[in-house]
């Protein structure tokens, strides 16, 4: 007889935790919120308000849907009164696709609290306002809206109950206590007798309200709950109101096959028979004196929501029954908290922006970052990244870091010709609702260049306007003389002239790299010329007069030579000229 009653209210449980669909049961959990976080409270102006709403506790094995809706509830009275529900609409794209968002605009003066609520076809989650200072019975201001369609209940072996049909079912909690207030068709019945003396059928009725932490190590073997109900099955068991556990030990068969009576609970009216609106509640004490977990969890989350169901022996001989699970809410999440912000407070925005550059032969792979940190963890409402090559393009952009109080990395990365990288140049603008901050136009083009030296020789040029010391180079340079076809020895080094330089070890040596062109005279012959700053296509090379060239430059990658379709910044390269005349590299 005992197990009769465990596996009815076991299921009734269950059925709640795991959310219904017309009775049937999903085995989904309700979504979480993350990333919770406002724009700038402008006095007077817009705010802007978003949260993911993700699905984590679920497995790939588990039929889940998506937000069917989304709200936010805001009070400008400290939580008195709530306003009409602002409607959230999803952000969407690559970054955005479980954000949602909604606005509202701010009076002059004065603080807003706020709490987000969203919807699935079998779950809902939300945020809470704290019953503080208490209200009991319930007041709706303080309390969260569950909800629950009316007349959906079940029939019971052909009966139909309104007393076991939830019209409406609403949340709270506060520091010591959790609160819940149910609204019924009609007033509550333990149980019903139907039929002819004495065949008459005892129709048993329970409540239930789970109560779970989302973050307990036994989340699936240990539920603890309040069970509304009298059940007084032939003297054998007796059931009555109650806080309970319901655990399942090993080598059990079945789930929840064991429970103990906690203690009483709380109810207004005391007695819920024959009341059609009762809250109840339940010391969060008793809860984790008995190995619920420890409250606050780290989400400040409970899993709940609220469960008619009906049973009835068939057989005194065989104990079978028949159980009935009559109505059900959502699955539900409550999160213990709200968000405050003082209209006309802010703090500004920082921006950290960095490049970096890939040289290839005809192209540069150009990666661009920039750190946006917000104090306030204010949402960027603007994020964009303009680059000029000649031509301006503005670009909106996004990242999957929606936390702002640590720096979120926003990137970007382009593939730019050789001839533009002169004059490109970016910039970042964020807004956080308070206005626009930006980092002023940054040039692509590094301040300075590395020149990597391997052991052994090196072809290198300068990138820098003014002459170098060979000494920097901790080693001898050599230049070529055309006109007498030999090498000789140089202390000082010039811009647009290869050198070969012996290193003894392989060295590093950082140069200003401010030589945007040159110009150089040319001998018949080969010739030992320099790049620039940028790299540059060998075929936009020119020459005075025109034609002194019709093959490539030749380049040195330490072992052998090869032909050099671009000329790199640091190298040298061999340059075969037709006759006397200028080379030209650059605009």
């Amino acid at each position: 007889m005992k197990k009769i009653f465990v596996l009815c209210i076991s299921l009734s449980l269950v059925a709640v935790t795991f959310a219904q669909l017309d009775i049937g049961i999903s085995l989904a959990f309700p979504r979480e919120f993350n990333n919770l976080c406002n724009s700038a409270a402008v006095a007077s102006g817009v705010t802007y308000f978003n949260t993911d709403m993700i699905d984590t506790l679920n497995d790939e094995s588990v039929i889940t849907f998506p937000v069917t809706s989304a709200h936010t509830y805001v009070s400008t009275d400290a939580g008195s009164s709530w306003l009409s529900p602002i409607a959230m609409a999803n952000v969407g794209g690559i970054y955005y696709p479980d954000t949602w968002q909604s606005s509202r605009t701010n009076a002059a003066s004065g603080s807003v609290e706020y709490y987000f609520k969203c919807e699935t076809e079998s779950t809902l989650t939300t945020e809470c306002p704290d019953n503080n200072p208490t209200s009991f019975p319930l007041d709706n201001n303080k309390s969260v809206q569950i909800g629950d369609v009316t007349g959906d209940q079940e029939d019971v072996d052909g009966y139909t109950y309104s007393s076991v049909d939830i019209t409406d079912f609403y949340v709270s909690w506060d520091t010591d206590e959790f609160f819940f207030k149910v609204n019924l068709g009609s007033g509550w019945k333990d149980m019903h007798m139907e039929g002819p003396f004495p065949f008459r059928t005892t129709y048993y009725h329970m409540l239930t309200i789970p109560i779970i932490n989302n973050e307990s190590s036994y989340r699936d073997s240990l539920f603890f709950g309040v069970v509304i109900g009298n059940v007084n099955v032939f003297g054998i068991i007796n059931i009555y109101d109650g806080i309970y556990k319901f655990w399942t030990e090993d080598g059990d068969d079945d789930s929840l096959n064991n429970f103990r009576r906690l203690g009483d609970v709380t109810c207004s009216p005391s007695n819920p028979d024959d009341d059609s609106e009762f809250s109840v509640r339940v010391p969060i004490s008793v809860l984790t004196s008995n190995g619920w977990g420890i409250w606050p969890n780290s989400s400040r989350a409970i899993g709940t929501g609220c469960s008619t169901m009906s049973f009835w022996i068939e057989s005194i001989i065989t104990l079978a029954y028949n159980p009935v699970v009559t109505d059900v809410t959502k699955s539900s999440g409550m999160i213990c908290q709200t968000h405050t912000y003082n209209i006309g407070t802010n703090t500004i925005p920082t921006l950290s922006p960095t490049h970096s550059a890939d040289y290839e032969r005809d192209t540069t792979w150009f990666d661009l970052s920039c750190t946006y940190t917000d104090s306030n963890d204010n949402l960027p409402t603007l994020r964009q990244l303009t680059i000029d090559d000649g031509s301006s393009t503005t670009y909106t952009v996004g990242n999957l870091d929606h936390s702002y109080t640590d720096g979120s990395l926003f990137e970007y990365s382009a593939i730019y010709g050789c001839e533009h990288l002169d004059s490109l140049r970016y910039k970042w603008d964020f807004d956080d609702g308070a206005g626009i901050v930006s980092t002023g136009w940054i040039y692509a083009v590094l301040a300075e260049v590395a020149i990597e030296l391997s052991s052994g020789w090196n072809l290198i040029s300068l990138l820098c306007i003014n002459p170098q010391s060979a000494s920097i180079f901790g080693s001898s340079a050599y230049s070529y003389d055309n006109s007498i076809g030999s090498y000789y020895m140089q202390d000082s080094l010039n811009p647009g002239i290869g050198y070969w330089i012996l290193s003894t070890s392989a060295d590093t040596v950082l140069l200003n790299k401010d030589l945007y062109s040159y110009s150089d005279t040319l001998f018949p012959g080969w010739n030992l010329i320099g790049a620039k700053n940028s790299p540059i296509p060998a075929n936009i090379i020119c020459t005075e007069p025109p034609g002194l060239s019709s093959s490539l430059p030749y380049g040195w990658n330490g072992v052998d030579y090869y032909d050099a379709d671009s000329l790199f910044p640091g190298h040298g390269y061999w340059f075969l000229s037709s006759g006397h005349g200028r080379i030209i590299v650059g605009p």
